[in-house]
């Protein structure tokens, strides 16, 4: 607002001394006398030239009144001290006193002196010139204090913008230090008084947010149908399940214990792998036995030959206590096994079990299998 008034204000200002110019000059350029081509009697112009420095005088006066105001009002408004204002205004009555005594004496004076011998001409220019540094001065005044004061509200946008709380302090909303006294409670516990804050906005908004996710929550999973922990446990062991038997589908190796053949040294590194994992717990990490029986001396429960040894781990001895293995491992790995166990055959290692079974030999074997593929082909 106090911007709107000091232009308005300046603009006044500038439009007087603008009006105030521009008479004096149309005046000055009346007063120059008319050259003539043909010869005529002397004219006094003494009293023409009198009012024309009267009339200058009261444009001047009514200018510096003008300004005057101005300057008064402005000082109004921004509230300085006034002295100097006081002053000039003491001096603009001064003048315009003796302005008006000039004024009255000068028709009388141009009768009976010459222009140039005239006192009173001379106290008029006199009057004249202090008006226009007057007037000058009044006007410099203005445009130091609308300077001055456009300055300082530039200074306070500059200082207001510097002032404005951070994004943080916002979504805090905490109060300043200087400011804890107006929100400070009468109750005080132990010498702890307390303040009476607002809930910070991240906390209200969490909270709104909480409440609306809890009724979308139970709408969808207690009203909706929406699966439950344990139905999405079930579909993921289902999907597992599904890739398992894909992969086995697609992995079939057509062996089982009747056509089964010593693996290679790859295929035995890996039965030890396998067997490691998943048979040392019953039958030790060297086959010594355990719970299991000793797999490395020349007695079986079971038979000892590579097709017994595959059937073993595939079908399991339930009534031992040993699981079936078809289920968890793809015949390959079943191979590998079996030839693995095959090569751990007089191995003897440490703290083996005692012999358990009946004796296997290989040989024996070899020779009844002879004899059997022999009666099978006559």
């Amino acid at each position: 607002m106090n911007n709107i008034k000091y232009l308005n204000l300046f603009k006044r200002g500038i439009s007087t001394m603008a009006l105030a110019f521009l008479s004096i000059s149309a005046m000055a350029q009346a007063a120059e006398p008319a050259a003539s081509t043909t010869a005529t009697p002397p004219t006094d112009y003494t009293t023409f030239i009198w009012w024309l420095v009267i009339a200058a005088m009261v444009i001047l006066l009514l200018a510096i009144a003008v300004l005057g105001n101005v300057l008064v009002t402005m000082a109004k408004i921004s509230a300085p001290k006034v002295k100097n204002i006081t002053a000039i205004l003491l001096v603009l009555m001064t003048l315009s006193v003796t302005a008006e005594e000039a004024a009255t004496a000068a028709p009388a004076a141009a009768k009976t002196s010459s222009l140039l011998d005239n006192l009173g001409i001379y106290l008029a220019i006199t009057i004249l010139l202090l008006e226009f540094f007057v007037l000058v001065m009044l006007a410099r005044k203005i445009y130091s204090f609308a300077k001055g004061f456009f300055a300082a509200e530039e200074e306070k946008a500059k200082a207001a913008k510097l002032k404005m709380p951070s994004f943080l302090d916002r979504f805090n909303s905490s109060v300043s230090v200087d400011k804890e006294q107006d929100i400070i409670l009468d109750h005080e516990y132990d010498g702890i008084r307390e303040l009476d804050n607002d809930l910070p906005p991240w906390w209200k908004y969490g909270f709104y947010i909480s409440i609306v996710w809890a009724v979308v929550y139970f709408g969808y999973y207690e009203l909706g149908g929406g699966p439950t922990s344990l139905d999405e446990y079930n579909t993921a062991m289902e999907k597992a399940d599904a890739e398992v038997a894909a992969y086995k589908a697609k992995h079939v190796v057509d062996v089982d214990e009747n056509n089964i053949l010593l693996a290679d040294a790859a295929g035995i590194k890996a039965g030890k792998t396998i067997f490691e994992s998943n048979c040392a717990v019953c039958h030790g990490k060297e086959a010594e036995g355990i719970v299991g029986p000793n797999l490395t001396d020349d007695y079986w429960l079971h038979g000892g030959s590579l097709n017994d040894i595959f059937k073993t781990i595939k079908y399991g001895v339930l009534e031992k206590g040993m699981t079936s293995w078809k289920d968890i491992l793809s015949p390959t790995d079943i191979v590998d096994v079996t030839s693995y166990v095959k090569s751990l055959h007089g191995t003897k290692p440490a703290n083996a079990k005692a012999p358990d079974g009946e004796l296997y030999k290989e040989e024996e074997a070899s020779a009844v299998a002879a004899d059997s593929t022999t009666a099978a082909a006559k």
